[in-house]
């Protein structure tokens, strides 16, 4: 009752920087406990998270953890989005907004679809800025292409390791998918795991094309079936090692140093040039 926007909005950047709790403990309690009728929302402890897939243009979906609270004609309701770092509040009264049920959530709504396509749009500039480009070791004749296209993550154009194509040799890894053609893009994902100045980023390939997947949609009895991409970890190995870990080295402006493929064991310089 007592605590004004900026007190809220100060709560929600300490959960996300994970000043109240541990990340352990900020993660497990940043997650849904059930589910409800609505494919777009989901619920916590004391969460009410919406999965949002309107936000940005590649259609991913950016999840919002909300609690909303009412006494009489007054009104709140907290969101974080942890995807961003964003902390939002609302906080109404009168009987204007208490007549309409879905006020806060609507004003939640309006809120986040101007600031996150803006946001999302100056992050792609930045890691095109300090990220994107040639990582390479001539010693050894290996070498990683990142770039930024409309897509999420960072894409793979090209990897070579000592002098042989990786990318486009990518399914022979794994004895079950040889010899297939790669089901999408390769990218880049920065995981929550890091040490120092070295953070884990892991590989996935976009979801399987509309020729293919299409008819996998519609004959599956749930939404999205051809996105299989959370069950495909390191299922594509050399010398026991999974190859979609890598670690970069970033560094304080930000700025990447080079990149390390976990599974080949090469370090790649960053290549300035670019």
């Amino acid at each position: 009752m007592y605590s004004s926007t900026r007190d809220m909005l100060s709560f929600g950047a300490a959960i996300l920087s994970n000043r109240l709790l541990s990340p352990l403990a900020t993660r497990k309690w940043l997650s849904p406990t059930t589910f409800t009728s609505s494919r777009g929302h989901v619920l916590g402890a004391p969460w009410e998270i919406q999965r949002a897939d309107r936000l940005v243009p590649d259609g991913r979906v950016v999840d919002i953890y909300t609690k909303a609270g009412d006494l009489g004609l007054y009104h709140t309701m907290f969101a974080l989005v942890p995807d961003y770092d964003i902390v939002v509040n609302v906080m109404t009264a009168g009987k204007e907004v208490t007549d309409e049920f879905f006020v806060q959530s609507h004003v939640i709504s309006q809120t986040l679809k101007a600031i996150i396509p803006a946001l999302d749009a100056v992050t792609k500039q930045e890691a095109k800025k300090n990220l994107a480009g040639i990582y390479q070791d001539k010693e050894s004749d290996s070498m990683v292409e990142l770039e930024v296209d409309d897509g999420p993550g960072l894409a793979i154009k090209e990897w070579t390791v000592k002098g042989f194509n990786v990318l486009g040799n990518f399914t022979f890894y794994n004895i079950a998918a040889s010899g297939r053609t790669l089901p999408g893009i390769a990218r880049l994902y920065p995981s929550s795991l890091k040490a120092g100045s070295q953070k884990s980023w892991r590989m996935v390939f976009d979801q399987v094309d509309d020729e293919r997947g299409e008819p996998f949609d519609e004959e599956a009895v749930y939404p999205d079936a051809r996105c299989v991409n959370w069950g495909t970890m390191d299922r594509f190995t050399y010398d026991f090692a999974g190859l979609e870990e890598f670690v970069m080295t970033v560094g304080k402006d930000g700025a990447a140093k080079s990149l390390s493929p976990v599974g080949f064991g090469v370090s790649l310089a960053k290549q300035w040039y670019m």
